[in-house]
This record gives structure tokens, sequence and C-alpha cells, in this order.
């Protein structure tokens, strides 16, 4: 074989060396994109698990957090309802408060307007029991000699004159007495109004605030609840 001969068959030699080597090269490449295909599908499978585990860990940390809020808010519910009793009740005192006082203002009002009147009376007939009193001493007095029946009559005038006086101080005095009492029981009338006024807004403000609560609690469970069933989605998956 000539020089040139061999020179030829190495060129060819040499082709085929380089054809298989690229073979090679090309079904190494191949096999390096599958496998890196492959591990982007785990890194993306491991990216997902992670996030799901943080979307857990969230969820868990939110349900946590309501179920602590829920029995807060539970406790402070049940405490405005103790406090709404309390209030109603209080209100309800007062109202019979101020309904007793009222009939008491109104009996002392018919008994002093009672007195007044019979002192009125009393005045009346005083004037007539003085004026039947001097007329009797008058007449009396122009008389050289008394009567017998003069004397009793005008002692019997006196007499009379006396307790009409004695019944008229008396009458008097319980009428300043029915006065004093019943300037205190209309001030205390006064005073129950306002209390029951006060208890009245009071009690308005513990329903309201009971009404408030409670909704909030509702729509606190609701949030909870629909929390814990993502969280069951969550971890079925």
């Amino acid at each position: 074989m000539s020089f040139k001969d061999q020179e030829v068959n190495l060129i060819i030699q040499g082709k085929d060396l380089f054809s298989a080597e690229a073979k090679k090269s090309e079904q190494a490449l191949q096999e390096l994109g599958r496998e890196s295909e492959k591990l982007n599908e785990q890194l993306d499978d491991l990216k997902r698990q992670q996030e799901a585990i943080k979307a857990i860990d969230s969820l868990t940390e939110s349900i946590n957090k309501g179920e602590r809020a829920y029995v807060d808010n539970a406790q402070a519910l049940d405490k405005l309802k103790q406090e709404q009793k309390q209030a109603n009740t209080e209100a309800k005192n007062l109202e019979k408060s101020q309904q007793d006082a009222a009939a008491s203002t109104s009996k002392l009002e018919t008994e002093y307007s009672q007195t007044a009147a019979q002192l009125a009376s009393y005045d009346s007939q005083l004037a007539s029991a003085r004026a039947e009193v001097e007329r009797l001493t008058t007449t009396q007095n122009k008389g050289a000699q008394a009567s017998q029946a003069q004397a009793k009559a005008l002692s019997a005038a006196k007499t009379d004159l006396q307790q009409l006086e004695s019944a008229q101080k008396n009458t008097a005095a319980s009428a300043t007495k029915l006065a004093n009492e019943l300037e205190q029981e209309r001030s205390e009338l006064t005073r129950l109004g306002s209390e029951v006024e006060k208890a009245g807004r009071n009690k308005a403000e513990y329903a309201l605030k009971v009404k408030t609560a409670s909704n909030e609690l509702t729509n606190l469970g609701r949030s909870l609840g629909s929390n814990k069933a993502q969280l069951d989605k969550q971890q079925a998956v």
C-alpha cells in the first residue's frame, strides 16, 4: 500500500473515531438533559411541598390564634351577658322603687290636701268662735249683772275656742310635717326618675354590646371553621 493510501485510511479512521465520540457526546448530552428535566421536576415538587408546608403552618397558626380569640371572646360575651342581667335587674328594681315612690307621693299629696282643707276649715271655725266669744263678752259687760245662762254660754264658747285653737295648732303642725315629707318624697321621686332613665340607657347599651359581641363571635366561628376546612384540604394533598 502506498503512502497516499495509508494517509487516506488514517483520515477515514479518524473520521470514524470522531463520529463515534460525537455520538457518545450527543447521547451523554441527551441523558444530561433528561436528568436536568427530572431534577427540575423534583425541584418544582420540592418548592410546591415547601409552599404547602408554609401554607399549612400559616393556617395552623391562624387557627390557633382564632381558637384563642374565640375562647376570649366567648368569655367576654358571657361576662357581658352577666353584666346585662345585672343591669336589667337594677333597672327593674329602680322602676319598682319609682312606682312605690310615686304611690307614696300621691298618698302624701292626698293627705296634705285633706289636712290643708281641714286647716282652712279650722281657720273659719276659729274666726266664728272668736266672734262669738267677743259678742258674748260684750253682751255680758253691758249688763249690770250677768245672767247665769250668759255666763255659761260664754264659758262654753271659750272652751270651744280653746279646743279649736288646739286642733288648729295640731293640724297646722301636721300640715307642716306633711309638706316637708311631701317635698322629700318629690325630691326622691325626681332622683329615682333620673336613675331609671340612666338605667334604661345602660340597659340599652348592654343589649347593643351583647348583640355586637354575639355577631363578632359568630363571624369568628365561621372564619375558624373555614380555616380548619382549608387546613384539612391542604393536609389531604
